[in-house]
């Protein structure tokens, strides 16, 4: 792994304020720097063509700094991912918690994704962090507790969908998991295509596309129901 902490750096251990401010308020404004930094850095290069080098130009700090804050360039990729993460589940919490209750649940699912993709395009690094550097590193890498945390939520998200609104599955040969799993991978590349295109398709056509994916599995869902039960004696 490239960029890791030299032997020579130390973590500041200057406790006393400095123009009024404490320590630990000047730590954590430089640790934001760095994490605005990663964001600009990883998002326009991407992790393998980033350094710690970089990222403390862009923040406009030495390395020592870097270093009171991140062991490595991996860890500062892992916090602004998790960071991402955490700023898009709280909006889409939000949009979903004003779906009226009396709407069926495809529409909380229809309001997630229109939140995810609005997410992906108001800052294309995101979708370069999110999209593509993610999914390389967590195949290299080992990921962290919170990754695999974030990975298993959203998986389990899209089951508990699956079963929600298609709970006779199993009963008819289909398996829950592996649908679900199809609609995660749908999901993901249907965006990736839309990124790549340089957001060709409007924003409410690229929400059509992907929301026609669970509709087609509705109509499967229905199409089997109909089929059990025509060969019911």
């Amino acid at each position: 792994m490239k960029s890791d902490k030299p032997a020579s750096h130390r973590r500041s251990a200057v406790t006393r304020p400095y123009g009024g401010v404490t320590a630990a308020d000047r730590r954590k404004e430089r640790h934001d720097r760095l994490m605005a930094a990663g964001l600009t850095v990883f998002g326009a290069n991407g992790f393998h063509r980033s350094t710690v080098r970089d990222v403390c130009t862009e923040a406009g700090l030495t390395e020592r700094y870097f270093y009171e804050s991140f062991k490595t360039l991996l860890d500062l990729f892992n916090a602004v991912y998790m960071a991402l993460w955490t700023r898009l589940n709280q909006h889409i919490q939000v949009a979903r918690d004003q779906v009226p209750p009396h709407l069926p649940r495809l529409a909380q699912t229809e309001a997630a994704v229109a939140v995810w993709l609005n997410f992906l395009s108001e800052d294309r690094r995101r979708a370069r962090i999110l999209l593509w550097d993610a999914f390389i590193l967590h195949d290299m890498e080992r990921p962290t507790e919170s990754q695999t945390d974030t990975d298993r939520d959203f998986s389990k998200r899209l089951y508990v969908l699956i079963t929600t609104l298609f709970p006779d599955f199993p009963a008819l040969g289909v398996s829950p998991e592996s649908l679900a799993a199809g609609v995660m991978g749908a999901l993901i590349y249907m965006t990736k295509q839309w990124v790549q295109s340089g957001y060709a398709m409007s924003h409410d056509e690229a929400h059509k596309h992907i929301m026609l994916v669970l509709k087609a599995t509705r109509a499967l869902y229905q199409e089997l129901q109909a089929e059990a039960q025509c060969d019911r004696p």
